[in-house]
């Protein structure tokens, strides 16, 4: 009986001496006591700078949480968003409505304001100016600044920048407000000079350029993030020059095509499964 206990009495003791030298390694490496609380307190947390690696590699989930997004910058990225979409409804649907009434000069014919340039002008200036009274007395806004200066204000106040890059994209809505009130006044003063009508049209992309790109500056934003808010061509020879303008246009129009938002709304699948679809001869039949 006595042989038969021997092996487990040795495990046993084995187990006792592992656990004695863990407890005595444990107690070597604690800080020794000492006098001061401001001293113990250092030497807690050159204890905690010590292990923080070996903790960041055991919690690989604290670190993750950490670079998460914060509320307030996923609220600017919505507003970048949007305001990136309007940016391009200012150049390219209003653009080409300035640029239609670019070729009229004061000295042409133009009855009464009545020949297609000079109404394509007095388009532009009802998209710049304020409407009439919206519900409560309250005057409509225009549509300029429902689509751009209102979004551009919302990101400047949001706390998403320094405060001196705030100050500055403040000074910058402005400026581009006071851009879009002179070409608006351009308009009516000489309704019948559109190549005037379309250097001041340039004049408030600059401004509106200068506003992106310090945003773009103080969040520290590269040209691949969804946060990033490009720089607008000031001419179309500029828009031309650009493959990625090019690319936004032909993405733009289709967009705005009624026929295309017609089939795309009745179309069977997403536009992505139709996409790879077209890849398979005869494939696209199963969605028609």
């Amino acid at each position: 009986a006595g042989r038969s206990r021997s092996p487990f009495v040795a495990g046993l003791v084995a187990v006792c001496c592992l656990a004695v030298a863990c407890c005595v390694a444990t107690v070597a490496f604690l800080p020794a006591p000492c006098s001061s609380g401001h001293t113990g307190r250092r030497q807690a947390l050159s204890a905690l700078a010590a292990y923080a690696p070996l903790l960041s590699a055991a919690g690989p989930r604290a670190a993750v949480a950490e670079e998460e997004e914060s509320p307030r910058l996923a609220l600017y990225r919505g507003k970048a968003t949007g305001l990136r979409a309007s940016a391009e409804w200012y150049l390219f649907t209003l653009g080409d409505v300035v640029r239609k009434g670019s070729t009229l000069k004061p000295t042409d014919e133009c009855a009464v304001g009545l020949c297609p340039e000079a109404q394509a002008l007095a388009r532009v200036r009802t998209a710049l100016t304020a409407g009439g009274t919206a519900r409560g007395g309250v005057q409509a806004l225009a549509q300029v600044d429902l689509n751009l200066v209102l979004p551009m204000t919302q990101m400047a106040n949001m706390d998403v920048f320094d405060p001196d890059a705030s100050d500055d994209s403040r000074v910058q809505v402005t400026e581009f407000e006071g851009a879009v009130r002179q070409l608006a006044d351009g308009i009516q003063r000489n309704p019948l000079d559109g190549n005037a009508a379309l250097l001041l049209y340039a004049e408030s992309l600059k401004k509106l350029n200068k506003f992106f790109s310090s945003a773009n500056e103080a969040l520290g934003v590269k040209a691949d993030e969804d946060r990033y808010l490009p720089q607008l061509p000031l001419g179309q020879a500029e828009l031309e020059a650009s493959e990625y303008w090019k690319l936004e246009r032909q993405a733009y129009d289709a967009a705005q095509d009624p026929i295309a938002q017609f089939q795309e709304r009745n179309a069977f699948g997403s536009k992505e499964l139709r996409q790879d679809l077209k890849r398979f001869p005869g494939a696209t039949l199963l969605l028609r």
